[in-house]
């Protein structure tokens, strides 16, 4: 119980320590419709009372799925039911079966150890400057209110000037662009010596999360192309980002053939401005 499931800046595991920053989010949710997972007040009530009554339990542990065209997300009502009572913090991941979620309720997961009282807006916006600085090295205050809602932005773009004024942050500028960056004095102190090695990252890499920035900061274009119809895909299906150095020089395609126990890389794909060291990148790669 190290760490619990939510959303950050996508689906992620977090430091059970940090339980209560996810509080306000939840808190949120609980306000709002939703498309994906609609309020249906009825299918929660079951759900949570079966739960209550038999322990843990998968989405396919409930009916089956509706008739019909089916896809991604085209769920069947528990399991919208469940997703939904899960964003809203009534109830928990417990632990995954392969990729199957197993939902509990929060007392049965949460240790009784942890501080689930509700963060204030000035402590919420506190965490969220130093984590973000902590491990984006840099960044302005709508990437650090990056997907929060109006009332947070505004928490945060105040307490970016309380901490700049009280020295615990600072405030710089990057060469051609036209709005401020902050960062923490020890980022500054300590920034490491560029090198070559070859990374090949997530799509969901804190480096790459956020695409406005990625292009801004490294003129790199990059879209996750499974939520993309197959026609319409540009480098594949899960096309994963390649940093050589400082570079962001490519995107590779990448499946697992489970049946065979193999990695197969269906296509790689290097950028225009890498010209130079293509066969020894490819290699290394």
């Amino acid at each position: 119980r190290q760490a619990f499931e939510y959303w950050s800046h996508a689906a992620a595991y977090l430091p059970m320590k940090d339980y209560r920053y996810s509080l306000p989010m939840k808190k949120a949710v609980r306000k709002r419709e939703s498309s994906w997972f609609p309020n249906d007040p009825k299918m929660m009530k079951n759900v949570m009372a079966r739960i209550r009554k038999e322990g843990p339990l998968r989405p396919k542990d409930f009916e089956k799925a509706k008739q019909g065209k089916t896809g991604w997300w085209d769920w069947k009502p528990a399991k919208k039911a469940l997703e939904r009572l899960f964003l809203e913090g009534r109830l928990e991941i417990t632990r995954r079966e392969g990729f199957q979620k197993v939902y509990d309720i929060p007392e049965n997961v949460i240790p009784r150890s942890v501080d689930t009282a509700m963060p204030s807006e000035a402590d919420y916006s506190r965490f969220l400057i130093h984590r973000t600085l902590r491990h984006h090295g840099l960044a302005t205050g709508a990437e650090i209110a990056y997907l929060r809602k109006s009332p947070t932005k505004t928490s945060v773009i105040a307490t970016l000037k309380e901490m700049e004024s009280a020295h615990e942050i600072i405030k710089i500028s990057v060469e051609g662009i036209d709005q401020p960056y902050f960062a923490l004095p020890t980022s500054l102190d300590n920034i490491p010596r560029a090198g070559t090695k070859i990374h090949i990252l997530s799509p969901f890499d804190n480096l790459v999360i956020q695409r406005k920035k990625l292009a801004t900061f490294f003129n790199y274009d990059y879209q996750i192309e499974c939520y993309v119809p197959a026609p319409k895909r540009k480098y594949g299906y899960f096309c994963l980002p390649v940093l050589q150095g400082t570079r962001l020089v490519a995107r590779i395609d990448c499946k697992a053939d489970r049946k065979n126990k193999q990695l197969l890389v269906q296509a790689t794909h290097f950028e225009k401005k890498v010209e130079i060291g293509r066969a020894s990148c490819r290699e290394r790669v």
